[in-house]
């Protein structure tokens, strides 16, 4: 595939998995949210009840107490004995409608004009928080995971198991990511009828390598040995009479490749394809065709999932884990 093959391919994936910012609908005053309906509200209305609620400056929406004395102030005045006794009579006006008042009794600059408020209408445009698109959690995604598990491995065929797509909010020209990978090992097979066994065989992982693929062209390798990463069962056939599959699975380690450099580009589709060597020992070739014919399989897991150890039938799993070794997720970080 050509390099303009590959950049159209990343883009048309770009595409697919493109999620749209979200739509600012602010909801209109005008009609009911709900039916529809013109609710008969205009301008003036909204912008006379909006002054009248700015006017009486109530305290806990103003950033200074201006209609409110502070604690300060109420001791200062006991202290200096002017402390005027209020008309603790309250004037119910709430059936006599609104009460209208002169722009000029509230000091408001102009042509004059009654001033009121009215409960009834809604505080529109008064106190706004908004949350736009380009203001939404986690500003800092700079680019979106996803991680494939349980994903088969045979020797020397490599499988992506993350891939990564690069936001346009992308800040930074080049990151540096790290991967940790939970690896497993699996055998399948099935017993000769006519033979009469016990034997026992390890399978390891010898090497793992990590290709990364920008847009479908490979920018950089990396690779690991792995002593000790490995799997040992035993298989036992004590009949002749019958063939008897068997299967043994379970996680050996966890891979982490780490401090990897990218340069980064909102037009950049990146894949991470692992590679596994394995090989087996304690048994030679000849003594797998005698047992097993050409049913011996094996193979590895990428991004394991599961802990739990699998052995069926003849086949004993042999507990052979490092010491303090645990299954952890699969993890994808860059900074």
């Amino acid at each position: 595939m050509s390099n303009a093959n590959n950049l159209c391919f990343a883009l048309r994936r770009k595409q697919l998995l493109n999620i749209p910012l979200a739509r600012f609908t602010p909801v209109s005053p005008y009609s009911n949210a709900l039916t529809g309906n013109p609710t008969g509200l205009t301008q003036f209305d909204l912008d006379m009840r909006r002054k009248a609620e700015i006017l009486t400056y109530p305290s806990n929406k103003m950033s200074t107490q201006t209609n409110s004395q502070t604690k300060k102030e109420k001791w200062g005045q006991i202290v200096r004995g002017n402390v005027r006794q209020r008309n603790t009579k309250v004037i119910d006006c709430s059936g006599s409608g609104p009460i209208l008042t002169p722009t000029t009794s509230s000091g408001v600059p102009g042509p004059i004009m009654y001033l009121y408020n009215d409960a009834n209408i809604p505080l529109y445009n008064y106190v706004v928080t908004r949350t736009y698109a380009t203001e939404i959690p986690n500003k800092n995604a700079f680019w979106n995971t996803t991680a494939m598990t349980n994903v088969g491995l045979y020797s020397g065929r490599g499988e992506t198991l993350f891939s990564m797509d690069i936001n346009s909010n992308v800040k930074e020209p080049q990151y540096t990511y790290s991967l940790s990978i939970p690896v497993g090992l699996r055998v399948e097979g099935r017993t000769v009828s006519s033979a009469i066994f016990d034997t026992s065989f390890t399978l390891s992982i010898v090497s793992a390598k990590l290709d990364i693929l920008c847009n479908g062209n490979n920018v950089l390798t990396t690779q690991q040995v792995l002593p000790n990463t490995s799997m040992t069962i035993r298989v036992v056939d004590s009949s002749s009479t019958a063939s008897v599959p068997f299967v043994a699975t379970q996680f050996v380690n966890t891979l982490v490749f780490s401090d990897i450099p990218l340069y980064v580009s909102q037009v950049y589709e990146f894949a991470f394809v692992l590679t596994l060597t394995l090989a087996i020992t304690g048994i030679t070739s000849t003594e797998i065709r005698q047992k097993f014919g050409n049913s011996l399989l094996y193979y590895g897991y990428g991004n394991m999932t599961t802990l739990t150890p699998i052995e069926t039938n003849q086949c004993i799993l042999v507990q052979n884990l490092p010491g303090g070794v645990s299954l952890t997720a699969p993890t994808f970080t860059g900074v």
